[in-house]
């Protein structure tokens, strides 16, 4: 609703109510619930979210030259059942089992005759199952969709005849936000030499509930036999502010103009962005020193420090003709390194590819990090290449010693200017054509746009570099380790390739090309 306070004073404020109601349920995995007292039949239905908000407007001089606005409020946005629907397919009931067969002891099973005809169904030298290895997805009973706290408050003051300087900002606060975690893992089981948290003694083979592992030979043992139930529950630690600042022109004598700069500041736990619960958990969030249970922030990977925008316009009256440039200049997106390799980038012992990696004080000193030789791939030319890589990158030489933090890299700057023409018929033909009507030609307008101006001007311009990754960048790649269990301050120490002509980014992308569309409008 909305009051009128005062000639000068206008207040809105209102209320909505969410709840989503789930009709059918998973069934009951009764291995899940007796063991970890979790049961895959719950889904949160009926769980109502108030979202309250006001607004303001005030005239501060009551001449509209000084304008005060701001407002508060809970904010949810429309459910992504999708979500939901991993529990479904995922029960350990029903859907489709995995088998994740390694070196050691769960050798892959033989590829023969045999085995094409009928197929195996657990891994060699071991009595791993599919089944037993299967993912299980659940949610807690209590839990929220995304909801949010904002409060903004802006000024606009006219400075000028036509010109509007605006400053503005926005605070947020997250109060539902989705978290994701392995409840299979029987919790970290010490740090390796660089402080980072280990939940088994040796990539991909996590201690599991109830279980233990053997520092001799660096292997689990015992305990539940899943390593992967993800169960989705709600954080509130999220956190961003954002300062707006610009100014514009009015239209007047043929031209509008505006330009805009924002300062944006996002920290998360957990930096939801798929739909597979198995996806979220593996690049939401990349750990090293911290334990997954910890709820600590770090730079969101949809944190946009700065983005500048131009938009200007000059219109041809006489020929009904409209000019349009756009200019975005906008930070590039957050990222991190991470493992790969034959461990699937598992280094922790999680048995998830998500370990964010240690960069060496000194590349050459094997207490630091070791090399394997690769063919023409030497020690010393990783050792030269790596030390190259991390120099040139501050987010990295500033990490030396450390296990890098999570988006602490950037993407270059990018910059984008788009073309856009506006041509009204009247303007144009109107005067040629003997008794057109003007004024009804004037309701066709065609329009041509053109995103990416640089490049459709010179291909070798407007190029932007980009990552190609949703804020995690595999970089080192795994080999082996050495004898044992990698647990302690003289736990064994893993091995490592450095990837020949390694780059982080490339213009190979779709924003690099320019685009173009042309549209025909008629208004009546």
């Amino acid at each position: 609703d909305e009051w009128s306070a005062t000639n000068r004073l206008n207040i809105t404020y209102g209320v909505r109510a969410d709840a989503s109601f789930f009709i059918e349920r998973p069934p009951l995995n009764k291995g899940v619930l007796d063991t970890l007292g979790r049961r895959t039949d719950e889904l949160p239905s009926g769980n109502w979210q108030v979202s309250p908000r006001v607004g303001f407007n005030w005239d501060v001089t009551g001449d509209g030259k000084n304008q005060v606005r701001g407002g508060f409020g809970y904010f949810t946005g429309q459910p992504a059942f999708v979500w939901m629907a991993n529990q479904y397919q995922n029960s350990g009931l029903t859907g489709y089992a995995q088998l994740t067969c390694n070196t050691g002891v769960n050798k892959p099973p033989a590829f023969n005759a045999s085995a094409i005809a009928s197929p195996p169904t657990a891994c060699g030298g071991s009595n791993l199952t599919a089944a037993a290895g299967s993912e299980v997805d659940l949610a807690r009973k209590d839990l929220k969709f995304p909801q949010s706290a904002r409060a903004t408050i802006g000024y606009d003051r006219e400075i000028a005849d036509g010109y509007i300087l605006t400053l503005e900002g926005m605070f947020t606060r997250g109060l539902n936000q989705l978290y994701y975690q392995n409840i299979a893992l029987a919790g970290p089981q010490g740090f390796d030499r660089h402080g980072r948290v280990m939940y088994g003694a040796a990539p991909l083979n996590p201690v599991k509930i109830g279980g233990s592992f053997n520092a001799a030979t660096g292997l689990s043992v015992g305990g539940y036999s899943r390593t992967q139930v993800f169960e989705i529950s709600n954080e509130s630690e999220d956190r961003g502010q954002q300062l707006t600042v610009g100014i514009q022109r009015r239209y007047n004598n043929n031209f509008e103009a505006s330009l805009f700069y924002t300062y944006t500041e996002a920290k998360d736990v957990q930096s939801v962005s798929s739909s597979t619960t198995i996806s979220q958990y593996q690049f939401g969030r990349s750990y090293g020193q911290l334990p997954e249970n910890d709820y600590s922030l770090g730079h969101s990977i949809f944190e946009q420090p700065h983005r500048i925008v131009f938009n200007g316009t000059y219109t041809f009256q006489k020929t009904g003709t409209d000019l349009s440039l756009i200019y975005l200049g906008e930070a590039g997106t957050r990222f991190h390194y991470t493992y790969g390799g034959t461990s699937s980038g598992d280094v922790n012992g999680d048995g998830i590819g998500n370990d964010l990696i240690y960069i060496p004080k000194d590349v050459r000193d094997s207490n630091e990090i070791i090399f394997v030789a690769k063919g023409t791939n030497t020690v010393a030319v990783q050792q030269a290449a790596l030390d190259a890589f991390i120099n040139s990158h501050k987010c990295l030489s500033s990490q030396r010693g450390t296990i890098m933090q999570r988006d602490s890299c950037m993407e270059p700057f990018h910059h984008t200017v788009n073309f856009s023409l506006r041509q009204r018929l009247g303007g144009l033909i109107g005067p040629f054509w003997n008794g057109a009507r003007t004024s009804e030609l004037n309701n066709i307008q065609i329009q041509w746009d053109v995103f990416n101006l640089a490049n459709f001007i010179n291909p070798a311009w407007g190029l932007q570099q980009y990552s190609g990754q949703s804020g995690s960048i595999s970089f080192l790649q795994y080999s082996t380790k050495e004898t044992g269990s990698m647990i302690g301050p003289t736990g064994a120490r893993p091995k490592f390739v450095m990837p020949t002509g390694f780059t982080y980014t490339n213009p190979i992308n779709v924003q690099s090309n320019y685009q173009m569309q042309l549209a025909l409008r008629y208004s009546f």
